[in-house]
């Protein structure tokens, strides 16, 4: 009986010790699964800082590209935006300058800003 005893005590022992093993294991790829999470954090952070600045960016060429817009007097016509000559009847000594050409520049750098920002999109200089 005490033979069987100790066999019964050397296999849970051996199982234990098993389960023991099994568990620093998986502790180990947690804490190496922790450590790759802390790694794509840290390069995360710039990333997502440079996105961040270019979203202002964006939204400070809409403000101006709007403010432009809105120096074009609702008498100049559409000719007038697509850089066509004024009315002859049109004086033009106090009009504003023609926008369609700032206005054409920034609409430009906000495609290519907008297609930068798309997964796969192309980067034009």
């Amino acid at each position: 009986m005490g033979q069987e005893r100790d066999e019964r005590r050397d296999l849970a022992i051996a199982e234990l010790e098993r389960e023991r093993d099994m568990a620093i294991a998986r502790a180990d790829e947690a804490e190496e699964r922790e450590r790759v999470a802390q790694e794509r954090l840290r390069e995360l952070v710039p990333l997502v800082a440079r996105i961040e600045a270019a979203e202002r960016r964006a939204l400070d060429a809409e403000r101006r590209l709007d403010e432009i817009m809105s120096r074009v007097a609702p008498s100049d016509g559409v000719n007038d935006l697509a850089g066509d000559e004024p009315d002859e009847g049109d004086p033009g000594g106090d009009a504003p300058e023609p926008v369609a050409p700032q206005a054409a520049e920034l609409r430009a750098r906000l495609a290519r800003s907008a297609a930068r920002k798309k997964p796969g999109g192309t980067r034009e200089t």
